[in-house]
């Protein structure tokens, strides 16, 4: 798909290959890239993230992606929206 001049900055929050292969996604498609590893903890987030979209790839333990989604509306703007992978928690 031809790149039409949309570089939107996004914020990857996450660990592991998967999270690595969505940087690489976003990046070869132009967008501005900020990533943060959440092995490093909580304390490598800034107090404020600017990004109007951030993609979080954590594990698939339910408590651990509320607790990470909490974290970041904290410190996003209220009209930013949060990606997050769902491979295996069920919707209901």
């Amino acid at each position: 798909m031809k790149n039409q001049g949309v570089e939107m900055p996004v914020l990857v929050v996450g660990s592991g290959k998967v999270a690595q292969g969505v940087v690489n996604c976003l990046s070869s498609a132009g967008h501005p890239i900020d990533y943060y590893n959440i092995d490093n903890g909580k304390d490598m987030l800034p107090d404020h993230i600017p990004e109007k979209l951030v993609v979080m790839v954590t594990s698939e333990d339910k408590n651990e992606k509320i607790r990470w989604i909490a974290l970041l509306q904290q410190r996003m703007d209220s009209d930013a929206t949060i990606a997050v992978n769902m491979e295996s928690i069920l919707l209901d």
